[in-house]
């Protein structure tokens, strides 16, 4: 009996520190209510079969960036593998490590997240900056970047491929 009331008094004090971890997760990003409600896109754009468009499908035009900590994120990959897309738009995956400090998703620099693949970066902010140095607001994923243009074609939740 002592085992499981032990037992229940640890798991309530996880619990408590698990409320706690969560509520200091969300760095400011959640409402009040303690909801995360996303902001509209200040990228809207989509990929299109036509070639004279403004992003036309092309390969290895693209790359994904996503945190495997965002269900967006998550969305957006599952639907990249289900298509097929792997081959086509490449995958950048965020260190696991909450880097936010005003700066979005980033690299920790422990091994295999040093920096992000394309130009050295070691936070999404400097991606978004990239893209359009006047940007304020939340630095997201899922991110679709196209490397030809040098800037977000569209980074709403799971939008990116369909």
């Amino acid at each position: 009996m002592r085992c499981h009331q032990h037992g229940n008094a640890h798991g309530r004090t996880r619990l408590a520190t698990f409320a706690n971890i969560s509520k200091n997760a969300t760095n400011g990003f959640a409402e009040k209510d303690g909801q995360f409600r996303r902001k509209p896109s200040a990228f809207r754009n989509f990929i299109s079969s036509d070639p004279s468009s403004e992003f036309p499908a092309e390969k290895d035009r693209y790359a994904l960036y996503i945190h495997m900590g965002c269900p967006w994120a998550h969305r957006t990959n599952l639907v990249r593998s289900l298509k097929g897309l792997e081959d086509i738009v490449q995958l950048i995956v965020w260190d696991l490590s909450l880097v936010h400090d005003k700066k979005g998703w980033g690299m920790s620099g422990k091994p295999g997240f040093e920096k992000e693949p394309l130009y050295g970066y070691t936070n999404l902010r400097q991606l978004y900056e990239r893209a359009n140095p006047e940007y304020e607001g939340r630095y997201l994923v899922p991110t679709l970047w196209d490397k030809k243009k040098g800037r977000s074609c569209d980074c709403r939740r799971g939008k990116s491929m369909h």
